[in-house]
């Protein structure tokens, strides 16, 4: 490292270091959340589709981004149904992820609670 370069470095620390964990927001400050889809027809997730394929979204984990408090999710909300469409025979599995999106299961502020942000140990 030259010395210009760590003179760079040496200020980026000064400036990041007074820093606290209190100046970075967790939450958009425009979102005032009613309710939150956590799983979808029998998975404990939320199956998402997109450009290349399925990915298994689990919303307990991301909770305090809602303004919700995180809790450490369980085990059997973990994992789910996740392919690529260029993995042989994906009709059946895209298929069923339609189905399960017609019975999407939501929490209200009344079962989560009023919005903060907060985290479990």
């Amino acid at each position: 490292m030259n010395p210009n370069e760590e003179t760079i470095t040496t200020e980026w620390k000064k400036e990041l270091s007074k820093f606290e964990v209190d100046h970075f927001p967790w939450v958009c400050p425009r979102y005032f959340p009613k309710d939150t889809i956590l799983s979808c027809g029998e998975f404990s997730n939320v199956p998402l589709m997109g450009p290349r394929g399925c990915v298994a979204y689990t919303p307990a984990i991301m909770l305090q981004q809602l303004k919700w408090t995180q809790v450490v999710p369980k085990v059997e909300e973990l994992g789910g149904l996740s392919f690529q469409y260029t993995s042989s025979d994906t009709n059946v599995d895209q298929a069923k992820v339609r189905t399960i999106w017609n019975n999407v299961r939501k929490k209200r502020e009344k079962e989560l609670g009023k919005p903060r942000v907060t985290a479990s140990s």
